[in-house]
């Protein structure tokens, strides 16, 4: 199939067309750089950053506070906090480095376990920055 897809680019795309570059890019998969060019991070690098958002993620939402600007500033945060996690979790199970297996596993089913809630979190967070608008910012 590589070899297929290799005539094919070769024979019937332009050198350094956009065509070509997708092709080449797509091989390269999972990408070793990230949107704004910083390296991306392997697979025990986001279990281990995963942690300290869901140990912030169950501790501080009882401290948010009861002002508009207050509620809105908290729904931003949950909805950043847990797609940070959903994307670190993901990128945890899709990078190539998962050795010892067995350990890495242990490590990350508690962090699978979590995704429940952090969905459930991030539609309320969405849900109450955008239904619940209240235009008094004071």
């Amino acid at each position: 199939m590589k070899k297929l897809i290799k005539i094919l680019v070769d024979n019937f795309c332009f050198k350094n067309s956009p065509l070509h570059r997708l092709i080449y890019s797509l091989k390269r998969f999972p990408p070793q750089k990230g949107l704004f060019g910083f390296r991306v991070l392997d697979s025990w690098q986001s279990t281990f950053a995963a942690y300290p958002m869901l140990i912030i993620l169950s501790i501080l939402p009882p401290f948010f506070g009861d002002s508009p600007l207050e509620l809105k500033a908290s729904y931003l945060f949950l909805i950043l906090l847990n797609l940070s996690t959903i994307i670190l979790t993901a990128n945890a199970f899709l990078q190539n480095r998962k050795s010892p297996i067995l350990l890495w596993t242990l490590m990350n089913i508690p962090i699978w376990l979590f995704i429940p809630k952090e969905v459930r979190l991030l539609v309320y967070g969405i849900r109450g920055l955008f239904f619940n608008l209240d235009s008094d910012f004071t």
